[in-house]
């Protein structure tokens, strides 16, 4: 994705340059989570490069290019496993609807204990919807055929999320 990113026809050759040089060389030879980092400082500077002007018209950017590099973003994320445990499971939910039944309370009360002083009644109530949420998964990840590549990916999201959950238990 980020080589097609690098050559699109309608970013200037600087940018090309950039992208070329800091995120796609070393993504051929190595991806390390410093190639993480360099993505992110350059979507942001991108973004606010590509912020409303005064006179309303947007950036030097086009809009098809900016959603290109939060996808490729986005994708480099999920790579290095560095999204968090809400945005984990919202990805899994996204591919299994259904379990949003599940994700739903749990994420309800831990909304609720985000902030350090939350009381103790507020933290217990997070643990009937986590166990419920961690037991579905775990049942989920075991009827999945992992011969399967599609399936075997999945199995593997669902594993780190429900490791990412233990974190709440």
């Amino acid at each position: 994705r980020i080589r097609d990113i690098a050559h699109r026809s309608d970013i200037p050759h600087d940018l090309k340059q950039e992208i070329k040089h800091t995120i796609q060389n070393k993504l051929h030879r190595n991806a390390g989570p410093e190639d993480l980092v360099a993505t992110e400082k350059m979507l942001e500077r991108i973004l606010n490069e590509n912020a409303n002007q005064r006179d309303g018209s947007h950036g030097p950017y086009p809009q098809a290019f900016v959603d290109e590099f939060k996808t490729f973003y986005a994708e480099l994320k999920d790579f290095f496993n560095a999204g968090g445990v809400e945005e984990s499971l919202a990805n899994v939910c996204s591919e299994h609807g259904d379990l949003s039944q599940y994700a739903d309370p749990f994420l309800g009360a831990k909304r609720a204990i985000d902030s350090n002083d939350a009381p103790l009644d507020a933290v217990l109530n997070v643990l009937e919807p986590l166990a419920n949420l961690r037991g579905e998964l775990v049942g989920r990840i075991g009827s999945f055929n992992i011969d399967d590549d599609g399936a075997a990916a999945s199995a593997q999201k669902m594993r780190l999320l429900e490791l990412g959950l233990e974190t709440y238990a």
